[in-house]
């Protein structure tokens, strides 16, 4: 395999970067937090259909 080769077992880019000394890993994954729930009376089909008349 040479090093075009990609495949499961190639290393991530961040990973290259931590390793070559270019970039430090995150101290803490991030939490991630979904916005709020939009409630809607329709579908987006209708809202187009809407704004096309």
């Amino acid at each position: 395999m040479d090093s075009t080769d990609v495949g499961l077992t190639s290393e991530a880019g961040l990973e290259a970067l931590v390793r070559e000394g270019i970039a430090v890993p995150p101290a803490a994954p991030r939490a991630m937090q979904l916005p709020h729930a939009v409630h809607a009376s329709g579908s987006v089909s209708d809202l187009i259909a809407d704004q096309r008349r």
